[in-house]
């Protein structure tokens, strides 16, 4: 599995990102904060051009989205998809606590 250019993570209403990643392995981290005893974070970045490091809380009731960036410059926006490229959906079941 190749690593994602840019993950995006909405949090808050704020838009996060993450580099150098596979968007399975940040979805585990994330199942795995929210389902923890004690409190966990996500390591994020924010920010245009040079970005900040920030942390997010995981934890049970905390909405979270992410998905995975396009930034090879195909399509004209979220969703949309070369011919040649297929996109399979990842889908995470809520964590009941």
């Amino acid at each position: 599995m190749t690593k994602a250019r840019r993950i995006a993570v909405l949090y808050g209403g704020t838009e996060y990102a993450i580099s150098g990643r596979e968007v399975e392995a940040v979805i585990d981290e994330i199942v795995a904060g929210v389902g923890a005893d004690e409190a966990r974070w996500l390591d994020v970045a924010i920010g245009q051009g040079r970005s900040t490091p920030a942390r997010l809380l995981l934890g049970h009731g905390i909405p979270i989205a992410v998905w995975q960036v396009n930034t090879d410059g195909s399509g004209d926006g979220p969703g949309d998809v070369n011919d040649s490229e297929q996109v399979e959906p990842t889908q995470v079941e809520a964590v009941e606590i």
